[in-house]
């Protein structure tokens, strides 16, 4: 079954990121479970789209630490998100995200202080000097809402309005390569084989691309 699966892939990855010192925090994986789907999910009640509208905001960010809305929270305060849905064995939909940390810290900022206490006592000159412009990165796949403006698959970065189609559902182990290649390339360096025995999972491409000479999200698949 695809949602017993893609939960020990999620619960490979925490233990993996906690063991590793990758991560700080954690939150148990939950497979949630009404008549015939299942959500594998960080909470009973993942609050995400309350912050619809805020992305990429230091507000949001801070409500998503402050309720702990997270399955992981890295060593650097950025934190990945991870929400799979099924109906029986068919992925219907997905919220992937990594959230990088808007301020820079040094871990002895941390010897008296929390995250959420050091951001209150930044002042003008620190925030100049500690800010980061980065937006946060997720891939998005729902299959009820899909029209013109949202494909079934999609990747926002920047804006919620920016949704790129991706050609399928993504997994655990492709979002999980990303993210460490690309973002903490020491730790893929390091860990990279262990990380890729989290394995792709495969499923049917979506009809993500909403007019043909649309840029899309591809990659290759094994024969």
């Amino acid at each position: 079954m695809n949602s017993d699966v893609v939960r020990n892939q999620i619960e490979s990855f925490v233990n993996f990121a906690l063991r590793a010192g990758f991560a700080i925090d954690a939150n148990p994986v939950l497979k949630l479970t009404s008549n015939l789907r299942n959500r594998i999910t960080w909470s009973n009640n993942p609050r995400i789209s309350d912050s619809f509208g805020k992305f990429a905001t230091l507000d949001e960010y801070v409500a998503f630490v402050t309720r702990r809305d997270y399955n992981i929270l890295l060593y650097d305060y950025s934190f990945i998100q991870l929400c799979y849905e099924f109906n029986r064995s068919e992925i219907v939909g997905h919220r992937l995200c990594y959230y990088p940390c808007p301020i820079t810290f040094e871990s002895s900022d941390f010897d008296n202080f929390n995250i959420l206490e050091l951001i209150s006592l930044l002042d003008g000159e620190a925030w100049q000097q500690r800010l980061r412009l980065r937006s946060p990165v997720r891939f998005d796949f729902d299959k009820k809402a899909v029209s013109l403006e949202h494909p079934a698959s999609h990747f926002t970065i920047c804006e919620d309005s920016c949704r790129i189609p991706v050609h399928a559902p993504l997994s655990v182990g492709h979002f999980v390569k990303f993210i460490t290649r690309h973002f903490y390339p020491t730790i893929w360096k390091d860990h990279g084989e262990a990380l890729a025995e989290i394995g792709n999972l495969q499923w049917n491409v979506t009809d993500s691309v909403s007019s043909v000479d649309e840029l899309s999200l591809r990659w290759r698949r094994p024969d």
